[in-house]
C-alpha cells in the first residue's frame, strides 16, 4: 500500500504508527503488558485493519501540525490524553518529545509531586536534585525537566516552572551530590 505516492513502511511516520499497532496487539512486544493487556487498543479510524488506518492517522497528524507549527522543527510525540482510552484522534495530541512523560500509565511523578518538588526547591534552594531522586526513584535529568517546566506543563498553572539560573543552580547542586 501506498501513502501520498510512498510506500507505508517508508513514509516517515509510519514508525510511529506500526509501534501503537505494537504496543496494542503484539503480545511478544515488551510495552504491550501495559497497553493490549490492560485494554488500550487503537480506535477504527487509525486501526491497522482498516485500510485506511495510516492514511487517517497521517491526515490527523497533518492538522495537528498545522496547528502547532513549532513542533515541526522539533521532536514531538501522539500521547494519549487519557491514558486509560485508546489511540485515536479524539484521545491524542501532540507534545514535544519527553513531554508525554505525564500521561503515561507508569509514570511516577505525579502533578501534586512536581508541584511539592518545585516549591521545596524554591524554599530550599540546596536541595539537590540527587534528594529529590532518592525519594521518587525518578532519574535526575527528569525531575530537572519538571522543575524547569519543560515537562508537566499541567503543573506551570500551580507552580510556575523554575527559571534559567535556578536550572543553573540545579545542575551544581546534583553535581555537588554525587
Amino acid at each position: 500500500m501506498k501513502h501520498n505516492g510512498l510506500r507505508w513502511t517508508a513514509h516517515p511516520q509510519h514508525k510511529r504508527w506500526s509501534n501503537f499497532v505494537q504496543r496494542c496487539y503484539n503480545e511478544k512486544n515488551p510495552s504491550y503488558k501495559t497497553y493490549g493487556a490492560c485494554g488500550i487498543g487503537i480506535d477504527p479510524p487509525w486501526h491497522h485493519e482498516n485500510p485506511q488506518g495510516f492514511d487517517n492517522f497521517c491526515c490527523w497528524l497533518e492538522a495537528e501540525l498545522n496547528k502547532k507549527p513549532e513542533l515541526r522543527e522539533t521532536l514531538f510525540e501522539v500521547v494519549r490524553k487519557d491514558v486509560t482510552k485508546n489511540y485515536g484522534p479524539d484521545n491524542c495530541k501532540l507534545e514535544p518529545q519527553g513531554a508525554g512523560a505525564q500521561y503515561r500509565s507508569t509514570s511516577v511523578l505525579s502533578l501534586e509531586t512536581v508541584v511539592e518538588m518545585r516549591r521545596r526547591k524554591r524554599t530550599i534552594p540546596l536541595t539537590s536534585l540527587g534528594q529529590f531522586e532518592k525519594e521518587t526513584g525518578v532519574s535526575a535529568p527528569t525531575i530537572s525537566r519538571a522543575l524547569r517546566g519543560m515537562t508537566w506543563s499541567a503543573a506551570n498553572a500551580v507552580e510556575p516552572p523554575l527559571h534559567t539560573l535556578d536550572a543553573d543552580v540545579l545542575m551544581a547542586a546534583l553535581q555537588g551530590a554525587n
